[in-house]
């Protein structure tokens, strides 16, 4: 009976001891967040706060674009008006590197709006400007954009790897590790999307979250755990993807990287789909509906529209199916009229520019004569 008393005292204590130490665990884990979010939120108000002491020079671009860089993934109408306002300014004081910096954010923020073709614009006008200056490494981040843009775009893989590459082999000519690391996980969505060399895959992806990790950049090593995931989905290893897919979103939650997020959570619910767990794909895809609904980030509401749909007809809702049915199928005509529009201005821009080309061209040949 005595024994029997201590059996029941020891699972007691070892039950209470569990007890705190996932309380202490969880704890931690939320004190962390905080203090990583304080900093953020520290970093980003020492930058406003020089912003507003700078006269409008050179720095005060510099300014401009770093903050643009820092709300790019969880407020981008902030982003893209400190852009502008980089921009602007840079062609009245003539400061072309600024110039060049402020179209490349700008750039990226169109991709991230889905405007594709203005993207290119402006990314190509910060090529133009990084060749002129000689920097190399402003033209691997605008070959890097561009690439991004033709991967989840215009769905051009072959001309999207080319890019990628290219920056690829900049960045490793000049051993950034920053860089190189960002680009694994670009080049890696390419083949995990085309279900292609995906053992390469793996292995970029791996190495790319080790560069991160030794360099202590979550926001990086968040993109190389997304990549893995979706890896492992086309390999129909699910449970591995989840993994992966919940590794990325805890850095993403915690750096607030909500752009990335909704993706995360996008693949998720199309592996508990697969998984036919349609609960945990229900909430998945309502936390990408949600998500990206608030970035406009158009592509990931779609698939959440129509994964939700797929979702209600299997658990028999068949209202709700039909309401996402329709809304996935509106949203959907809505981006293919969008894409035609939107290769039909890359037609108009590339046309300009080769006119322009061969105008130059001229003018040089008589200028010789």
């Amino acid at each position: 009976m005595i024994g029997g008393s201590l059996n029941r005292m020891s699972a007691y204590y070892k039950h209470y001891l569990s007890f705190h130490k996932s309380h202490w665990l969880l704890t931690l884990a939320f004190s962390l967040s905080a203090i990583l979010l304080f900093a953020q939120q520290s970093s980003i108000d020492s930058l406003t706060s020089r912003l507003q002491k700078s006269p409008k020079d050179t720095a005060h671009v510099y300014f401009l674009c770093e903050l643009s860089k820092k709300f790019l993934t969880y407020r981008p109408p902030l982003s893209q008006q400190y852009a502008a306002e980089a921009l602007q300014l840079s062609r009245k004081i003539n400061f072309k590197r600024g110039e060049m910096l402020a179209l490349n954010r700008l750039g990226e923020y169109e991709f991230r709006q889905s405007n594709y073709a203005r993207s290119v614009e402006f990314s190509t006008q910060s090529l133009s400007l990084a060749e002129e200056l000689h920097d190399s490494l402003a033209m691997a981040n605008v070959y890097r954009v561009l690439g991004n843009t033709n991967t989840l775009g215009f769905k051009q893989y072959d001309k999207a790897l080319r890019y990628q590459l290219q920056a690829l082999a900049i960045y490793e000519k000049k051993k950034d590790m920053r860089s190189i690391a960002s680009l694994y996980g670009n080049v890696t969505w390419i083949y995990a999307i085309t279900n292609q060399y995906l053992e390469k895959a793996h292995q970029l992806a791996r190495r790319g979250a080790q560069i991160a990790d030794s360099l202590g950049i979550d926001q990086l090593l968040s993109y190389n755990y997304n990549s893995q995931g979706l890896i492992f989905m086309q390999e129909g290893q699910l449970d591995s993807a989840l993994f992966y897919l919940d590794k990325s979103n805890e850095i993403g939650k915690r750096i607030m990287d909500r752009s990335l997020n909704s993706y995360n959570n996008r693949i998720k619910g199309s592996i508990y789909l697969l998984k036919k767990d349609y609960k945990k794909a229900e909430e998945s895809f309502i936390n990408a509906e949600n998500e990206s609904r608030e970035l406009n980030s158009r592509e990931v509401l779609k698939e959440s529209y129509g994964g939700l749909a797929k979702t209600y007809e299997a658990l028999g809702n068949y209202p709700l199916a039909y309401r996402y049915h329709k809304k996935f199928t509106e949203l959907k005509d809505s981006l293919v009229n969008w894409e035609i529009t939107q290769k039909a201005m890359m037609m108009e821009y590339e046309l300009d520019e080769q006119n322009r080309m061969v105008k130059i061209a001229e003018l040089e040949k008589s200028a010789l004569l």
